[in-house]
C-alpha cells in the first residue's frame, strides 16, 4: 500500500490502522477528521503530512518511527502533542500554532534532525538556545540533538525546576551542569556516559 485517498466526511481514524505500513508514502487527511488513534501511522513511509483543521490532539505514537517524515503542518486548532506522537522522525523544522497548550516532554524524542521550532504565533512556549521551554522557562520540553553532537557538556539553564527530556542516546556528553533551581531529574533522561 503506497497511497491512500480519503473521500467523503470521514471523522475518525482508529488506533493502529496503518501501523507498520512502511510502503505508505502518501495520504490526504480531510478537515472533517477530528480524531486519529494511537499508533495510527507508526512506522509508515510518509514524507509529509498536513493535519486536519478539526484535530485537537495527536495521540501516543501517532507518527513515531516514520523514518522518512520530514514535513508536518500543525494546523490552528491543535491543542496537544502526546508522548512519542512525532518521535523518531526526520523533521528538521516545525511551526507551533497559537492553539497548542500541551507538549509532552517525549513528543519529539529521537528527532535528531529537529533544529528549529517556530513559536512566533504561540504564547505557551519559548524556543531559545536550541531548547524548547514552557512559557515561564521552568520546564524543558525538548533539546535539539543537533546542538549537542559537537560538545561533551550539557548545561541545564538556571530557572529550570524539572528535567525529563531524554538525551540518553547522546553518549558524547560527559559532563552535565545542574542549576540550583532544579528539583527533579527523570532517571532515564540522561546518557550513561556522564562522568561528572
Amino acid at each position: 500500500l503506497e497511497k491512500v485517498i480519503i473521500k467523503g466526511e470521514l471523522t475518525r481514524i482508529g488506533a493502529a490502522v496503518f501501523d507498520g505500513a512502511n510502503n505508505l508514502k502518501e495520504i490526504n487527511l480531510p478537515d472533517s477528521i477530528n480524531y486519529i488513534g494511537e499508533r495510527a501511522f507508526r512506522g509508515t513511509g510518509l514524507t509529509e503530512i498536513i493535519l486536519p483543521q478539526n484535530l485537537q490532539k495527536l495521540q501516543y505514537d501517532t507518527f513515531s518511527s516514520c523514518g522518512k517524515l520530514k514535513n508536518i503542518v500543525l494546523n490552528e486548532g491543535l491543542k496537544e502533542l502526546s508522548t512519542w506522537s512525532l518521535a523518531n522522525t526526520k523533521i528538521e523544522k516545525i511551526t507551533l500554532p497559537s492553539t497548542i497548550e500541551v507538549i509532552d516532554v517525549n513528543a519529539f524524542i529521537y528527532c535528531d534532525n529537529l533544529k528549529e521550532i517556530d513559536v512566533g504565533e504561540n504564547n505557551n512556549f519559548i524556543f531559545e538556545s536550541n531548547i524548547l521551554f514552557n512559557k515561564d522557562k521552568t520546564k524543558i520540553i525538548f533539546v535539539s540533538m543537533a546542538s549537542l553532537k559537537n560538545t561533551n557538556t550539557f548545561s541545564i539553564p538556571e530557572g529550570v525546576e524539572s528535567y525529563a527530556t531524554s538525551i540518553s542516546n547522546m553518549t558524547n556528553i560527559k559532563k552535565i551542569i545542574i542549576p540550583t533551581s532544579l528539583s527533579y531529574i527523570y532517571p532515564n533522561s540522561l546518557p550513561t556516559s556522564i562522568e561528572s
